[in-house]
């Protein structure tokens, strides 16, 4: 269990221990993943943030969770990977105010 800094938002990684995990979060106005790193929006635009989790160790993963700190929990294709696999999930927010700062 582990924290991992993104330069949009922190979220969390649950799982086993130790080396072997690996997590891309990229943002989309489209929809479609990957998205971009720096994305530019505006208020009324659909942001889906993509999460690409890849076991990157030996031993399989079992029981893994993401939960983004600011939209919370990240539905996975699935919570079991084996060594060298990838799953991904997606959490969509509507932008509806102006940001200036990222708390």
């Amino acid at each position: 269990m582990g924290n991992i800094t993104d330069p949009i938002w922190d979220f969390n990684v649950t799982g086993p221990s130790g080396p072997g995990i690996s997590v891309n979060k990229t943002a989309s106005i489209t929809g479609s993943c990957p998205g971009t790193d720096p994305l530019s929006v505006s208020i009324g635009d659909n942001v889906t943030y993509c999460f690409n989790v890849t076991n990157t160790g030996s031993e399989t993963l079992i029981n893994i969770t993401v939960t983004d700190d600011k939209y919370g929990p990240v539905t996975l294709g699935t919570n079991t990977l084996e060594s060298g696999n990838s799953t991904g999930g997606t959490i969509t927010h509507l932008v509806n105010a102006y940001q200036t700062d990222r708390e």
